[in-house]
C-alpha cells in the first residue's frame, strides 16, 4: 500500500507502489466480484422469501456474510487510501429474529452494501480488468515474435494497435514497440485505476457523517452509562 512521509500519503505514481502487487490485487478483486454477484443473488432471494417466513433465517444468515465480504473490501480500500474505513452498521439486537430483521431493514449501511455489490460488479470489474488487460496486452506484444514459429505458416495476427502482422520480422518490428507502450501505460495507470476502485468502495461502504455522529453519540451514551454504573 502507499506509504506515508511526514504524515502525507505517497502519490499513486511514486515508485513506492508495487505494481505487481497491484496486479495481484486486480486479479483477486475480479474473482471476488464474481463471488459478490452470487452473494447479491443469495441476499435478494432471501429477502424475497421473508413473507414465507423461511426468508427470515436466510436473510439473517446472509447479512453477516455480506458484512464480512464488505469489511474485506473496506480493509483493502483503506490500505490503498492510507486510512481506516470503519464498519458503519447499527448495533443488532441480541435476541429475536424479527427484531434483528427490523434493525437490519432500517440500517442504511445494509442497503448501501447491496448497492455496492451491483456497482462493484460493473465499475470495480472494469477498473481491475483494465489494469489486467494492459499488462497482458504488453506481454503478448513483447513475446509474439518469439512464439511466431509455433503458429501456422499462413497465420495473421491483428495487434492491439491495429497492425496486422504476417511474419516473425514484422511481429518483432511492430510488436515490441507496442508492447513497450502498453507496458508503460500499465505501469503508469494501474495505481490510479486501483485507487479509483478504492474510492468507489469508500464512497459506498464508509459511514456517512450522520452515521459517524450517531456512532459517536452512542459511544458517549454507553460510556456515560458505564460511569454511572461504576459510581
Amino acid at each position: 500500500p502507499p506509504v506515508h512521509h511526514n504524515g502525507h500519503m505517497a502519490s499513486a505514481d511514486q515508485p513506492t507502489v508495487n505494481r505487481f502487487r497491484l496486479l495481484g490485487w486486480a486479479f483477486a478483486l475480479t474473482g471476488l466480484a464474481i463471488v459478490g454477484v452470487l452473494l447479491f443473488a443469495f441476499v435478494v432471494n432471501a429477502i424475497s422469501l421473508v413473507g414465507l417466513w423461511i426468508g427470515i433465517p436466510l436473510t439473517l444468515l446472509s447479512l453477516p456474510m455480506l458484512q464480512r465480504f464488505a469489511d474485506l473490501h473496506r480493509r483493502w480500500a483503506g490500505s490503498m487510501l492510507g486510512e481506516e474505513i470503519p464498519s458503519p452498521y447499527h448495533p443488532s439486537p441480541d435476541e429475536g429474529m424479527l427484531a434483528q430483521l427490523t434493525a437490519a431493514a432500517t440500517d442504511p449501511a445494509r442497503w448501501r452494501d447491496l448497492a455496492w455489490l451491483l456497482v462493484n460488479s460493473v465499475a470495480g470489474v472494469a477498473l481491475a480488468v483494465t489494469a489486467i488487460g494492459m499488462f497482458l496486452g504488453a506481454v503478448a506484444h513483447l513475446v509474439l515474435f518469439a512464439f511466431w514459429p509455433a503458429l501456422p505458416q499462413d497465420a495473421e495476427v491483428d495487434l492491439l494497435g491495429g497492425v496486422v502482422v504476417h511474419d516473425q520480422l514484422t511481429a518483432a518490428y511492430f510488436g515490441i514497440p507496442l508492447g513497450v507502450v502498453y507496458l508503460f501505460l500499465w505501469w503508469w495507470a494501474s495505481p490510479w485505476l486501483m485507487r479509483a476502485n478504492a474510492h468507489v468502495i469508500r464512497w459506498l461502504l464508509a459511514p456517512t457523517e450522520k452515521e459517524r455522529l450517531a456512532g459517536r453519540v452512542r459511544e458517549l451514551s454507553e460510556s456515560r452509562a458505564e460511569t454511572v454504573d461504576t459510581q
